[in-house]
């Protein structure tokens, strides 16, 4: 008579663990993932922000300056930043796909942008030793050559909206209209300085220059403060950014090095 042979089987306890142990593992890596794409995306969105608050909000300002590397901080911060919040898009989608591909896209896009964010970060940082010199330059040209020309009216604007605004007379000084054009060629009729030097602008109220009555300060000095303040904030804006995108770009290369050993 013949006795079935009772059928085992084997389990192995520590490749079960193993692969809990990497599921769950590959699960955590998600989450972190989708949490720092949300945190991201903030900075994304407050980047793009302050891009376009610098063009829309100062860009009749901008017009008086020389140099373009202010416009061109402002511009980078604001294509940067749109880029972060598709890059996040994308990101998003990779991890829910689990597909490797895009998730090598998304990790070599963070890569980019972060070139771009240390390159707008460091413009905006050493530029702001030279803003000062520069809007000294470029004001005194505006104001004494430009101003009231008829050929040169977006100046006049940018001139009276800026003088208006900060409550300043002229690019260091309210003297500093005595050496122009607009003196010289009298196109000043009676005025001792344009009515947007006055407290209270009216008609006219540019005849008296006294204390009471305008404005003794430069705005050169008021405008390369605030100048200053801004390229500050972008290149913070912009090295926080960056240092956010580090931390990005490792999380998506171990995702990538987690799927490939799975599938392995």
């Amino acid at each position: 008579m013949t006795m079935a042979l009772p059928s085992y089987s084997y389990h192995h306890p520590a490749q079960e663990k193993k692969t809990g142990s990497e599921c769950c593992s590959l699960s955590c890596l998600k989450f972190f993932l989708y949490m720092y794409n949300i945190l991201l995306l903030m900075f994304g969105l407050c980047g793009l922000a302050i891009g376009l608050w610098t063009l829309l909000d100062r860009g009749q300002f901008l017009s008086l300056l020389t140099s373009s590397t202010y416009h061109i901080s402002s511009v980078l911060v604001l294509v940067s930043g749109a880029l972060v919040v598709a890059i996040t898009v994308l990101g998003c989608f990779g991890i829910s796909r689990e597909g490797r591909g895009l998730i090598l896209a998304y990790c070599g896009l963070l890569a980019i942008t972060i070139i771009v964010q240390v390159a707008v970060g460091a413009t905006a940082y050493l530029y702001r030793a030279k803003v000062h010199q520069e809007l000294v330059v470029s004001l005194n040209n505006s104001f004494t050559q430009e101003y009231g020309m008829v050929q040169f009216n977006l100046t006049t604007e940018a001139v009276d909206d800026l003088q208006t605004s900060l409550k300043c007379c002229g690019a260091e000084s309210y003297e500093d209209w005595r050496n122009s054009l607009w003196w010289s060629m009298d196109l000043k009729d009676n005025n001792k300085v344009p009515d947007s030097c006055c407290k209270t602008v009216s008609r006219f109220c540019g005849v008296r220059d006294h204390p009471s009555n305008i404005y003794y300060t430069g705005c050169a000095h008021k405008l390369s403060r605030m100048a200053s303040d801004h390229l500050l904030l972008i290149g913070t804006i912009a090295l926080v950014i960056c240092a956010v995108e580090v931390c990005g770009v490792v999380l998506s290369a171990r995702l990538v090095k987690k799927l490939n050993n799975l599938e392995d």
